[in-house]
């Protein structure tokens, strides 16, 4: 990780209460379900820059965590920096690192 987080500039959130992060992630990505694996803790640091169309957010969970989006109008475009993921799209899962970013919104993404 970075010795200083990136949008440091502008927090969002820093926090271990999964409940408070499912809120603000639901409230700004339309996350509809985020769990966190059995027996894992979260550290939670959120930066997030509103833009006029956009937003640029950089977020580190210090855990793995499953999130499902709600169907919705828009999209969330992620670019990990470190670690990784999968996205499901039309129930296809496709790999997301550093070298590959993920996009996820509209019907059949997870």
């Amino acid at each position: 990780m970075h010795s200083r987080p990136l949008l440091a500039s502008y927090p969002a959130l820093r926090m271990q209460d999964l409940d408070e992060i499912r809120d603000w992630l639901r409230r700004n990505y339309a996350i509809q379900r985020l769990d966190l694996e059995s027996g894992a803790s979260v550290d939670c640091v959120v930066n997030h820059l509103p833009l006029t169309s956009l937003a640029l957010t950089y977020a580190h969970y210090g855990a793995k965590l499953h999130a499902r989006l709600e169907q919705s109008d828009f999209f969330v475009q992620g670019f990990p920096i470190s670690g990784g993921g999968e996205v499901q799209w039309d129930d296809r899962p496709y790999a997301v690192d550093p070298r590959v970013g993920g996009i996820a919104g509209e019907p059949g993404s997870q």
